[in-house]
């Protein structure tokens, strides 16, 4: 019987998989004035330390999970957040705006409000005095880091007419060079 041979969809890879890495940014329970941001927190700065950098990498995706809880007499409580590719050295200085620069390069620009979260709480629920509420979002935009003070960082802005509170926990994962 002759010998039959079989043709296999599966392509191998040639070469090694890049290693990938989790960074961790957490902020807890921070307030902002109204109609002020932020200065942008650089979300990758736990992978970096003297002398060992990640240039070359690839933000590949980030888990954002945020809350907020602003007081029942602000007549528009809402934030607006986003993640974008910066130059580090330049934090405090020329900043992206997250309520004005809407065509700046984000991985992410988001508002939420209490209409527009998953999970809007009025509390205490029997006589509330304020809003609670909150999101997740999964990111998969890509971005190289491609010079030596490029980092990601997340930006917010509280758009509401009262001092709020804001928490957020980042998980973002970045393919090493």
């Amino acid at each position: 019987m002759p010998v039959r041979h079989q043709r296999s969809s599966f392509v191998r890879r040639s070469g090694t998989r890049r290693k990938v890495i989790w960074a961790t940014s957490q902020v807890s329970n921070t307030q902002l004035n109204p109609g002020v941001n932020i200065t942008p927190i650089d979300v990758l700065a736990g992978l970096e330390s003297g002398g060992v950098g990640i240039i070359g990498g690839t933000v590949v995706r980030a888990h954002v999970w945020t809350s907020f809880s602003a007081a029942d007499t602000d007549a528009s409580p809402s934030f607006i957040w986003g993640l974008s590719m910066w130059d580090k050295s330049s934090l405090g200085t020329s900043n992206p705006n997250v309520q004005t620069d809407f065509y700046a390069d984000w991985l992410m620009l988001r508002e939420i409000s209490p209409g527009s979260a998953q999970n809007t709480t009025p509390a205490p629920i029997n006589a509330p005095t304020e809003w609670l509420y909150g999101a997740e979002y999964d990111v998969k935009s890509r971005r190289r880091i491609r010079e030596m003070h490029d980092t990601l960082v997340m930006c917010l802005g509280n758009q509401g007419t009262v001092a709020a509170n804001y928490s957020w926990f980042i998980r973002t994962l970045v393919m090493l060079p």
